[in-house]
Order: structure tokens, then C-alpha cells, then sequence
């Protein structure tokens, strides 16, 4: 009955005029990037005025690693069961594609389309923060902390099992416990995004939604959408916070090809990479064949190299360019804009040769603060 009512329901379109895209992974941040970086690329790339279709299968709620976030996807697109288009069109020629998380190709740098929280969403996102300590004025700024404690490990495993530069995808809270406590002395509220396992944040001012016992899938879309900015390591809710356009800074980015470099409410401060031999890995050798695809601690370690973090000082210089950048207060002079169009061009020649074919422009801004800092070796040889 399904697949007579779906077959009914398209009969009146031609069928070769679909763009059917499918969501393959349910992981949170693919899920909350994944089908809006495909609708706004098929929104690009058909002709002015076009009659052509976008079709969506999401595949089924239970595989969700977010039911709400699954949910407010069938209610901004077009959703069909997967079996369901796969009986009814797949033999008659859509164009079927899988979507992706980072070829962006500067798709969300454009502002004609977002997922919109309701009225009844924000209103309860607003009473969770309001009942937990905000004043409703103060600036809220999120907080993603990557612990790695989802993955199955505790930190004594993380730590006896490789050398702690090698933690690429892991930090510490109390790496970040100073941060929260200067941006809470900036008059700002801070909200600690992310869901259990979770060390808990005790800091006054800051509110602990990681492990608030008001945590709910829900909220978990919710939150990241009301956040002024947000802040993080590169995990799950940052991602929904660039699928509502909420901007994000990234602090300590040591895996350059699974950045949003091509995202222009995307603002980031590397991580200083070395050989074994001591020599820091500058943009040109990052951007090579060579170390463009480190992903995992293990590859790190298989090719020797060591990963050195920011220290609380500079994440919170970092943080506060963030937050220069949303009042427009963040000035940049002739020598900022000169190495930015520099690493720039790295960016470009590294899509020409290839090696980052399905990105876009390099529109994120990388901290200056850094690049006046480090610039002189990291833009070497470009």
C-alpha cells in the first residue's frame, strides 16, 4: 500500500527531474550538516527557474544518533522512506548521490536557506538556560569540550596507551576549566555544550549542560542554535551550530582536511605540528600528499609527528577574536590581510593539485593572533 500511495503521490512529476540525495551516516554532526550542505549544493547547481525536484531519504529514525535532529529534518525537506524511493524510482533514472560533511565548496557561506528553530523550541531552550542561571541579556557562548569518553576509553587509557601529544581528537576539561572562567569575566554566559559520558564543570557562571540532568535530545539540537558563538574542539554540537549559521571558532586544529576552511563563520587556530627530528610541519607540508590525510592518533604516530596545543592564554586570545569578530571590533592591518590572502592561496593550489578537490574557497578566517605569532615559519615556502 506504501509504495502504491508513493507512486501515486509522484505520478504527476516527471521523473527524470529529481535530484534524490541520501543521508548515509547518522553520526551527529553528519546529520545535522550532511542534508543541508547537499540541498544547498543541488540548490546551486540547478538552473534558474528549474522544475527539477529534491528528494531526501534519511534512513529510519532508530539509526539516528539524534531523534530530534532527524525529526526537524523531515520537517524542512522532502522525506521519503529509503526502501520506498528505491522501489518507486530508483529503475526509472533519478539522480541518486550520498551526501557529504566536508565538501562544502563554500556552500554555507550562502544565507537563502537554514533549518529554523520554532517559537516553542526557543522558548524552551530559553527557560532550560534562564532556570539554570542566565540573566536573558548576557551574550551565551557554547563550549565543546571533545573528551573522547563516547569512544569507549577513559583518560588513563588514552594516556598509557600513546604519547599524550598523539591525543588529536581528545582534550582535557581542565585544559579548558581557565578559558570558561576568563570568558565568564568577560560578562559573557557560558554554556558547556555536549552530552555523558561527561566530566562534570563545577566553574561559577558557567552552566554544565554536558551533564545537567535537564540534558535531552531536544536540547541537544536546541542549545547549539541559541548560542551567540561557540567554541569548540571539533565534534557533534559545533556542527549544529554552523547548520543554524551560528559562527564557531576552533581552537587547536591538527587535522586540516576535516576543517571548515571553506566556511566563512568559521574562525580557527591550528595546532603546531613536529617531526620527531623537532621541525614544525608548515602549511605547504600540511597541505601535501604526505600529511593531508592524518586522521587518527595512530597515523599521527606512524608518521612521527607530535601534536602541541595552545596554551590557556592564547585559546582565550583566540576566543576573544571570536568574539571581536561578531561586534565587528576585530581589526586587522595591512600585515594580517597579507598573510591571510597568503595561506589562502596555499588552500587554492592544494584544490588545483587535487589534494582538497571538493572544497571551496579558504573564506574561514585563521586567528591573527596566531599567524602574527607563528607566520613566519607556518607560511613558509608558499
Amino acid at each position: 500500500m506504501a509504495r502504491l500511495l508513493l507512486r501515486l503521490r509522484l505520478g504527476h512529476w516527471n521523473l527524470a527531474d529529481y535530484d534524490v540525495l541520501s543521508v548515509g551516516a547518522h553520526k551527529f554532526g553528519h546529520l545535522a550538516l550532511e542534508p543541508l550542505i547537499g540541498h544547498l549544493e543541488s540548490r546551486r547547481r540547478l538552473p534558474s527557474g528549474t522544475q527539477r525536484r529534491i528528494l531526501w531519504t534519511l534512513g529510519p529514525r532508530r539509526a539516528a544518533s539524534n531523534p530530534k535532529l532527524h525529526s526537524l529534518w523531515r520537517r524542512e525537506l522532502t522525506v521519503y522512506p529509503r526502501h520506498l524511493l528505491g522501489l518507486s524510482i530508483s529503475s526509472r533514472g533519478p539522480y541518486l548521490r550520498r551526501t557529504g560533511i566536508y565538501g562544502t565548496r563554500n556552500v554555507l557561506d550562502t544565507d537563502d536557506w537554514r533549518p529554523q528553530l520554532t517559537t516553542a523550541e526557543r522558548d524552551s531552550g530559553h527557560r532550560f538556560l534562564r532556570e539554570h542561571g542566565w540573566d536573558g541579556r548576557q551574550p551565551l557562548v557554547g563550549v565543546v569540550i571533545n573528551e573522547g569518553l563516547h569512544y569507549g576509553k577513559s583518560w588513563t587509557q588514552f594516556e598509557t596507551e600513546r604519547d599524550p601529544h598523539l591525543r588529536v581528537l581528545t582534550f582535557r576539561v581542565d585544559e579548558f576549566r581557565p578559558l570558561m572562567t576568563a570568558l565568564v569575566h568577560e560578562g559573557l554566559t557560558v554554556v558547556r555544550l555536549g552530552s555523558p559520558p561527561a566530566t562534570p564543570v563545577t566553574e561559577p557562571g558557567v552552566i554544565d549542560y554536558a551533564t545537567s540532568v535537564g540534558r535531552s535530545s531536544a536540547l541537544d539540537v536546541i542549545l547549539p542554535g541559541l548560542m551567540n558563538r561557540v567554541i569548540s574542539t571539533q565534534t557533534g554540537p559545533d556542527a549544529v551550530a554552523l547548520m543554524f549559521g551560528v559562527p564557531v571558532t576552533y581552537l587547536d586544529v591538527a587535522r586540516l582536511k576535516y576543517c571548515f576552511f571553506d566556511v566563512s563563520t568559521v574562525h580557527w587556530r591550528p595546532a603546531i605540528l613536529e617531526t620527531s627530528e623537532g621541525q614544525r610541519l608548515g602549511l605547504r607540508e600540511l597541505l601535501s600528499p604526505a600529511f593531508i590525510d592524518l586522521k587518527t592518533p595512530d597515523d599521527f604516530a606512524a608518521m612521527g609527528v607530535k601534536v602541541h596545543r595552545a596554551t590557556t592564554a592564547e585559546r582565550f586570545a583566540t576566543a576573544l577574536e571570536g568574539l571581536r569578530l561578531d561586534t565587528g571590533d576585530l581589526v586587522l592591518d595591512d600585515n594580517d590581510k597579507y598573510m591571510q590572502k597568503v595561506l589562502m592561496s596555499a588552500f587554492v593550489r592544494a584544490r588545483e593539485n587535487g589534494i582538497l578537490a571538493d572544497r571551496g574557497d579558504a573564506s574561514a578566517l585563521v586567528s591573527p593572533e596566531f599567524l602574527r605569532q607563528h607566520g613566519d615559519w607556518y607560511l613558509r615556502g608558499i
